[in-house]
């Protein structure tokens, strides 16, 4: 059935396993994430960008809201002028710290799911 025959069209790519993902990340510089307009929540690529240290190129307007939100880390499609993307990956970005991801810790997000 041609439906499922995706992968031999050249502009796709079979997906590769997490731990290979993982490997291309720690070689990298920045992530991009491209998510639904709908969707307005904490990825896993934003989570791999503030615990690893990366830049993240993101459409997720909502990510300012965030506590470890930082311009120098997160350059926001859409919103941020893209003549300043080459700029923004050469700005170091610092750790963010702990006390800004505690809140996101699985702990708290049971303590808190149980409180409520």
């Amino acid at each position: 059935d041609h439906r499922y025959n995706l992968w031999a069209k050249s502009f796709y790519q079979p997906n590769i396993p997490y731990v290979d993902y993982l490997k291309l990340v720690a070689k990298s510089r920045a992530i991009l994430n491209i998510m639904p307009d709908s969707q307005r929540a904490v990825t896993q690529r934003d989570m791999e960008a503030v615990y690893d240290n990366l830049k993240c190129i993101t459409n997720n307007q909502a990510i300012v809201d965030f506590a470890f939100y930082d311009p120098d880390r997160f350059f926001i499609l859409g919103r941020d002028d893209l003549s300043a993307l080459p700029d923004f990956l050469r700005r170091p970005c610092q750790k963010v710290p702990e006390e800004k991801l505690r809140y996101l810790s699985y702990d708290n997000n049971i303590e808190y799911i149980l409180s409520h």
